[in-house]
């Protein structure tokens, strides 16, 4: 019995693993400064893939951003 294919698009968004030279191109930071807001618990936690192999969640990363970008913008006006 053959085994349904699976293709990126049918996943959930949370459940796409993107690695970190993708993680500086989203995000737009260098992986030192990417490591430095690891370290000071300001980013979201890497998902340990195998001994060598690390990634992060998508959905993750796209809150974090949620979050960056929320305070900045002004608040609405009552219309």
């Amino acid at each position: 019995m053959q085994k349904p294919e699976l293709h990126s698009s049918d996943l959930k968004t949370g459940y796409q693993i993107i690695r970190l030279k993708e993680v500086c191109h989203l995000i737009g930071f260098t992986a030192k400064h990417i490591r430095h807001l690891e370290r000071t618990r300001q980013f979201p936690r890497r998902v340990q893939l195998g001994p060598n192999s690390v990634g992060w969640r998508l959905m993750d990363l796209e809150e974090w951003i949620d979050s960056r970008i929320a305070p900045s913008m002004p608040p609405k006006l009552p219309e």
